[in-house]
């Protein structure tokens, strides 16, 4: 009874503290906020599903901080310069998805370590936002493109509902599919992969491409999100993803990376950051809370075993 407890206690405590918010702000409880968290977590959700794939499949991927911002950059870019807005899309997702590529080339064949991989990629891609950028806000104009993203269908954000179809297309994938299986094979067991004849090259090279698209989608809503590119969008995801990653593994699959648990990971990040703001605590706190959080939701997952992924 106490190990399943145990196993939750991020998910008690957050209620716990969802209660305390609520009777400081009676708002917090509001339909309007529910929806604000939707529209704030979803991009983080998004990132932070790709960062999982990779971790089930036992590496690790910090490109995304380089990926979301070059993409958003590009996006508002090219559609200043009048570029259809589909041929757009499209360009970028394949674009972001080849990071992905390049980062499971790297890793997979030429076998160099994946934190080092992924981190050389983030300031590649860093790299080429600001000499494409010159460091500056580009802010985007189309309306079309943006009531798509900031707008409601059902009363329900549809940034809300990317994120829940995101979620249950790479829940399915990873829990169900093949490609899923072979992927937590990988990073349960390695040896054993290989020898039940799995191709760990060609595997987590895919893993880390569907990491890279979806990088690349939470790198085009972010500046639809929000209305223009900021510079440098993508550092700001870098610990609540990886955060996000670690508090999965304290529910529904206790010491396992899963979708599930990253899902609501993410939501609880922008749940907690959204009842200290309207409780008024200073916006300068909320690196603190974030760096508090991962430090016990790593304990947490050391304690129950978790496969830890060697920088």
């Amino acid at each position: 009874m106490f190990r399943k407890m145990a196993a939750y206690s991020i998910l008690l405590t957050t209620i716990i503290i969802a209660i305390m918010f609520a009777i400081a702000n009676p708002k917090f409880i509001s339909w309007e906020n529910f929806c604000t968290i939707f529209k704030h977590g979803a991009i983080l959700s998004i990132t932070s599903i790709g960062l999982t794939i990779v971790m089930i499949a036992g590496e690790i991927d910090f490109s995304y901080g380089g990926t979301i911002g070059l993409v958003g950059a590009l996006l508002a870019g090219m559609l200043k310069k009048g570029y259809p807005p589909g041929l757009t899309l499209t360009i970028l997702l394949i674009l972001s998805t080849s990071f992905g590529f390049l980062n499971g080339i790297l890793t997979s064949y030429v076998r160099l370590l994946s934190f080092m991989t992924t981190v050389a990629t983030m300031f590649i891609a860093m790299g080429l936002e600001r000499a494409y950028s010159s460091g500056l806000t580009c802010w985007i104009t189309n309306e079309k493109l943006l009531s798509i993203v900031r707008g409601n269908t059902l009363g329900f954000p549809n940034l809300g509902w990317i994120a829940l179809i995101v979620f249950l297309i790479f829940f399915t994938i990873i829990q169900f599919s093949r490609v899923g299986y072979y992927f937590r094979a990988i990073g349960g067991n390695r040896k054993a992969a290989i020898e039940v004849g799995i191709n760990i090259s060609r595997y987590k090279t895919i893993a880390f491409m569907l990491a890279g698209f979806l990088y690349g989608l939470a790198g085009l809503l972010e500046p639809l999100r929000v209305s223009g590119a900021i510079a440098y969008a993508g550092q700001n995801y870098l610990l609540p993803a990886l955060t996000s990653v670690f508090l999965g593994t304290t529910m529904f699959f206790p010491g396992q990376y899963n979708i599930p648990g990253t899902f609501v990971g993410a939501f609880i990040m922008v749940m907690l950051m959204n009842g200290l703001t309207l409780s008024g605590v200073p916006f300068y706190f909320t690196p603190l809370l974030q760096g508090i959080l991962l430090v016990v939701a790593v304990v947490i997952a050391s304690d129950r075993r978790i496969k830890q992924i060697k920088f």
